[in-house]
């Protein structure tokens, strides 16, 4: 239980100290965050914005007779085959291009603003008509700045510029190098050698508003278009036969012009190969009504001229019965005798090697053949697909060579069924030609007279039956091609007001930009402290040592060396007053004290130590002196000001005295004794029978020894110097002290046995009020700040109101977080 509620704790300090760390740079959140958010406002500001409209057609499962894709032999074919294939016919680039037909897209009209260009379509003040007779020059920038209402300047410049002829709708030359400037009014034309066109006002627009803004037009060859607009998209409904185009851009209204047309294009499409069907079975009609007309008029003039000749009108009752017999006989035999013609159509029609857009559907002539109409579907439908292929691929597609294979089975199919076919009509021909010559030998006992004007009649009646046959058949055609709809519904047309932002997404962008904001300066603490391999926190020491921690110095803000004594009121005097208070827990109860002092690496700190702390000894009334043991970089003779020859050096090298050497200073019960020359051989010297005796001439005269060695990471001096101190003390400078070379003397203390090390951390910034917080100095030294307990000199300009506030607040951060080492 105890265990767990550790790991509680130090999982909340460890939140705690990271949340510390990110108070600390608070300002990156800040700029982060205004960078990433400006960003995003001119992102969704500037960015050309993206929308999408669609429309939906319903594709119906109707059969009609006369449309060869919907007749009885399509039943092998499911619903969903026929919905792609219907997608496949609407997104091809014939269909495409159809739907532009009837668009005006080949001028796009901008007006430039600050930062971005916005399309005028439909809200341009003027509209530009082509002179077809020129070649006009694409893709470049024709710009316009009104003026007056009326009145503008035309400029363009431009190097190598192809030319396209909207009449040919082929490229046309080009131009070189293009510098264009010229006056202009609407309704006058524009040209020069390499273009030629006007502008006119457009209606409904308030030319007035453009007036000295930035307009331009730019002129696209018609291919170009087609390309841009073709990619659009369409998909089903896996439950229904309804498919959805959906198409984006930058122009709303421009896209629903497009959608919509196209629609109307796919319907209309429908109702073009209905009439094209009924076209084509007329056009056959005709030309047997024409073959029929003559023999008709001529079978007809002669009956009435042998009924003037003879003054026969009516025949008796027995020859009218024979004549009524005929007749419907007769009627019959043009029946089949306009199949047998038919089969001839066919028979030629597959010789020729169309492509199917004249084929007529047997249906249309009475021919009810379930067999010849499946394979003249299918044999459409191949034709179709085969049309569509060579619109829209290459040549050598593979599939190309498919489909002409299957054509080519298929004809063979049909020839086979057709030979069928006519064989049977000339069987059913013959049966009706043995009727008539039954009919015919009764009508040969009748006499002369009679059996000639029954000869006539039964001509005229033969050419009759089968002209009223074919103009019947041809008046149905004609009734049902006006009364033709289309095969499919529109459902939803495209509409202004129903359109879906795509891009910029607003909230998307302000997402992402404050998760950047927050992330990568969060990151970037976090990698910052991954990477950092210097003690800050005090679980740092911790995880390496358990030597015991003494003390805190705060950083020195007042620029002496010498702070204890020159500034004692401020908070780096009293964390060392409160390291000298510590003394007392470390100290035995000798009279006597050597302290050593060393460090890991330079610079850390350990003579600013040193020395100050002996100083806040003697302002205790404790005799002390200072050794500069550092033989090869010293530091307190320049932190004392004091310029002397001979120390420690002289001291052990030659026979100097002890009194020769000893620098009293002019503070107060604190006397110093120098390093002195740089000696060759400082760890000889050092470890010789005359430190021994320097030491224990010393204790004789003071209460405290503070030696200063040299770092214990660098040389082993300081390891000399143990055995003669009661009292050792380790620097470490916060945020300077590297971990790994820390690590390595704590090593080397454990394998030589010393263990009877203190720690004193050195330059804790407590500026920031966070490491304040984290030191656990915050109720402390807030408490002193707040009620002048420093020097006046160094706060004379702050309030003792402003300082309890801010003891207020400190005391509230002291009860939230606990000491650490930052």
């Amino acid at each position: 239980m105890d265990s767990f509620k550790e790991s509680v704790k130090d999982d909340s300090v460890d939140v705690k100290s990271l949340i510390y760390k990110f108070l600390g740079r608070w300002y990156l959140f800040v700029i982060c965050l205004s960078i990433s958010l400006t960003i995003a406002y001119f992102v969704n500001t500037l960015t050309q914005p993206i929308y999408e409209v669609k429309t939906s057609i319903l594709v119906k499962n109707e059969q009609s007779m006369l449309d060869s894709r919907f007749s009885s032999g399509l039943g092998m074919y499911n619903n969903q085959f026929k919905i792609t294939n219907e997608i496949g016919i609407i997104k091809s680039y014939k269909m495409t291009q159809r739907a532009l037909e009837h668009l005006n897209f080949t001028v796009e009209y901008y007006q430039v603003n600050r930062f971005n260009e916005v399309e005028l379509y439909k809200s341009s003040p003027f509209q530009v008509v082509l002179d077809t007779a020129f070649a006009q020059p694409v893709n470049l920038n024709f710009n316009v700045e009104f003026t007056s209402a009326d009145e503008f300047i035309i400029q363009s410049t431009g190097e190598n510029i192809n030319k396209f002829n909207y009449s040919t709708n082929h490229y046309s030359g080009g131009i070189s190098k293009l510098n264009f400037v010229q006056e202009g009014k609407l309704f006058s034309k524009i040209k020069n050698d390499d273009f030629a066109f006007t502008l006119i006002p457009q209606q409904n627009v308030d030319r007035s508003s453009f007036i000295g803004k930035k307009l331009y037009f730019k002129l696209y060859p018609k291919e170009s278009i087609i390309n841009k607009y073709r990619y659009f998209n369409v998909y089903d409904d896996k439950s229904s036969s309804i498919i959805t185009l959906t198409q984006r851009g930058n122009n709303v209204p421009k896209l629903v012009d497009f959608l919509n047309s196209i629609s109307n294009e796919y319907l209309k499409k429908g109702i073009e190969r209905k009439n094209l069907i009924a076209e084509n079975t007329v056009k056959f009609i005709d030309t047997q009504l024409g073959e029929i007309s003559d023999s008709l008029k001529f079978s007809e003039s002669r009956l009435q001229n042998y009924r003037s000749e003879n003054k026969v009108m009516n025949m008796e009752f027995q020859a009218q019965q024979a004549i009524t017999s005929l007749e419907n006989l007769q009627n019959q035999r043009a029946e089949i005798f306009v199949k047998a013609k038919y089969y001839d159509y066919l028979k030629e029609y597959l010789n020729a090697n169309n492509t199917g857009q004249e084929l007529v559907a047997p249906s249309a002539l009475g021919i009810e053949d379930p067999v010849l109409g499946s394979l003249i579907t299918e044999l459409t439908r191949l034709f179709n697909d085969r049309s569509e292929i060579q619109y829209n691929s290459k040549k050598d597609n593979p599939y190309l060579s498919s489909i002409e294979m299957r054509i080519k089975n298929m004809k063979r199919s049909m020839a086979e069924t057709i030979d069928n076919l006519v064989n049977a009509t000339q069987i059913s021909l013959q049966e009706i030609d043995d009727r008539i010559a039954v009919v015919s030998e009764k009508v040969n006992k009748l006499p002369e007279t009679q059996r000639k004007l029954f000869g006539f009649e039964r001509k005229f009646k033969l050419n009759d039956a089968l002209y009223t046959y074919l103009l019947t058949k041809r008046s149905e055609m004609q009734i049902s091609k006006a009364s033709y709809l289309p095969d499919n519904e529109i459902i939803d047309v495209a509409r202004d007001s129903e359109y879906t932002p795509i891009s910029p997404n607003r909230k998307r962008n302000n997402m992402i930009a404050l998760f950047l904001g927050l992330g990568i300066p969060l990151a970037f603490i976090l990698l910052l402290d991954f990477l950092n391999d210097k003690v800050q926190l005090s679980e740092d020491i911790e995880a390496i040592t358990d030597f015991p921690i003494l003390g805190h110095i705060i950083r020195n803000k007042e620029k002496v060396h010498t702070i204890a004594h020159d500034s004692p009121m401020c908070l780096t005097s009293e964390s060392i007053r409160s390291i000298r208070t510590n003394f007392q827990f470390i100290s035995n109860e000798k009279s006597k004290h050597v302290v050593l002092i060393t460090s890991s690496m330079m610079n850390e700190g350990k003579s600013f130590v040193c020395l100050n702390l002996a100083l806040s000894f003697a302002l205790n009334n404790k005799k002390c002196i200072v050794l500069s043991f550092d033989l090869r970089k010293p530091k307190i003779s320049e932190y004392l000001g004091i310029d002397y020859d001979i120390g420690i050096s002289s001291f052990l090298s030659t026979e100097m005295s002890i009194d020769e050497i000893i620098i009293p200073t002019k503070y107060n019960n604190l006397d110093v004794i120098l390093s002195g020359p740089t000696p060759p051989n400082p760890m000889e010297l050092i470890s010789g029978e005359k430190s021994k005796e320097l030491f224990k001439k010393l204790k004789e005269r003071y209460d405290f020894i503070f030696v200063d060695t040299p770092p214990v990471g660098m040389v082993a001096d300081a390891l000399i110097l143990l055995k003669y101190s009661d009292i050792n003390i380790y620097v470490i400078r916060h945020n300077f002290t590297l971990k790994k070379v820390f690590s390595s003397v704590i090593q080397n203390f454990r394998k030589r046995g010393i263990n009877n090390m203190n720690i004193v951390i050195n330059d804790v910034h407590i500026g920031k009020r966070y490491l304040a917080y984290s030191q656990g100095y915050a109720y402390n030294y807030g408490y002193g700040y707040g009620y002048g307990y420093y020097s006046e000199e160094s706060h004379k300009s702050k309030s003792t109101s402003k300082g309890a506030k801010k003891t207020k607040k400190n005391f509230i951060m002291e009860l939230l977080s606990k000491t650490k080492i930052w």
